[in-house]
């Protein structure tokens, strides 16, 4: 996959509406995101391994290691409003994956 199209992809994902600053609910922008996943990828630390998302919020990072072929993801979050929109991310993904990796 290539940068851009990943970097589209997740910029496209659902957001936070209103983030709580005091638990520190900032997006990862989706260029950012595509940076970090795709450096861990050409390391050899995404596929075919399994990733933890660590205050995953709406899923942006466990999302792209997920269309970089990680076996599987554990999200985890305590915002349950973010779970509702990491949910609708996932669903998503599972929608758009085979036309974003051009299957």
């Amino acid at each position: 996959m290539r940068k851009k199209q990943l970097e589209i992809f997740l910029s496209n994902l659902k957001e936070m509406e209103d983030p709580n600053m005091f638990e520190e609910q900032y997006t990862t922008p989706g260029d950012i995101a595509s940076e970090i996943v795709l450096f861990a990828y050409h390391r050899g630390d995404i596929e075919g391994k399994t990733v933890i998302d660590l205050g995953s919020g709406t899923g942006r990072l466990g999302i792209a290691a997920l269309l970089l072929g990680s076996k599987k993801v554990h999200f985890i979050e305590k915002d349950k409003r973010a779970i509702e929109i990491l949910k609708d991310n996932l669903k998503t993904l599972t929608l758009k994956s085979n036309q974003i990796l051009g299957e």
